[in-house]
């Protein structure tokens, strides 16, 4: 799609022509989906998340600058949304039960042979509170700071939520590793 096809859906979208937001919909449904699937735990909770995003990108279209990248606020959107929801259904990061541990030197090339896809499915299994930091710090590259403001927790909280999350997919890809040599 060309900047101008682009910007023609988007007039369409300020003026609440449904037939520019299902094309909005359909060319942009993909990428949310894959920063959305970050955070969930389910296909249907991320598809439930990017409807969130849509909803505010067609209400909110009018502050959307034309001038910067579509595809930068829109990231924004639906990582906001994805916070959102993980508030509001209670799934906020606990600090309550939170055992630091040791960090054991995750290796990092460990990760670097891994696919995306497999990367994923890790980050999906893990708890909300280590997911959701996990994907603000390394993926989206959120400081600390930043993180513990969106999310209402301690920056030690961040740090510590992120190194239980390498650990625990560092075990996670051990343990996998071990079971394929069996």
């Amino acid at each position: 799609m060309s900047k101008d096809d682009l910007q023609d859906i988007l007039k369409g979208c300020r003026k609440g022509n449904k037939l520019s937001q299902k094309q909005l919909y359909r060319q942009f449904y993909r990428y949310g989906m894959n920063v959305c699937t970050r955070y969930a735990r389910s296909d249907e909770e991320a598809e439930e998340i990017l409807n969130d995003a849509f909803l505010r990108v067609f209400t909110k279209i009018d502050l959307y600058d034309p001038s910067q990248s579509f595809v930068a606020w829109f990231h924004t959107i639906c990582v906001r949304s994805a916070i959102n929801y993980l508030k509001k259904y209670s799934l906020q990061p606990a600090t309550d039960d939170l055992i630091i541990l040791q960090d054991r030197g995750c290796e990092s090339d460990v990760f670097a042979r891994l696919s995306a896809d497999y990367i994923v499915q890790l980050v999906q299994k893990l708890a909300v509170s280590y997911r959701t930091v996990f994907n603000l710090a390394v993926i989206e590259g959120y400081s600390h700071t930043e993180i513990a403001a969106m999310l209402g927790i301690t920056e030690g909280t961040s740090r510590s939520n992120l190194m239980i999350a390498r650990q625990k997919m560092q075990m996670m890809v051990l343990q996998s590793n071990k079971v394929k040599n069996e």
